[in-house]
């Protein structure tokens, strides 16, 4: 594999680990809080029901990312 696909690879499977933080930034552009408790409330609904599933993918990401870069 050469370089450039190693890249490609790499940048799509990071686009796609970020997927629950796209869904994050929609959500709270959807509710656009204002305020300091209702951002406060945003926030830890998006960390305590995504911020778990983000970091298992960044993790698996960078095992990928990893492989491919090692290949």
């Amino acid at each position: 594999m050469n370089p450039i696909q190693k890249f490609l690879w790499t940048v799509g499977l990071l686009i796609l680990a970020l997927i629950p933080t796209w869904f994050f930034l929609g959500f709270r552009s959807l509710l656009a809080p204002s305020g300091f408790f209702q951002n406060l409330f945003v926030f830890g609904l998006g960390f305590y029901f995504l911020g778990v599933i983000q970091l298992i993918l960044l993790i698996i990401w960078l095992i990928f990312a990893f492989h491919i870069c090692t290949d």
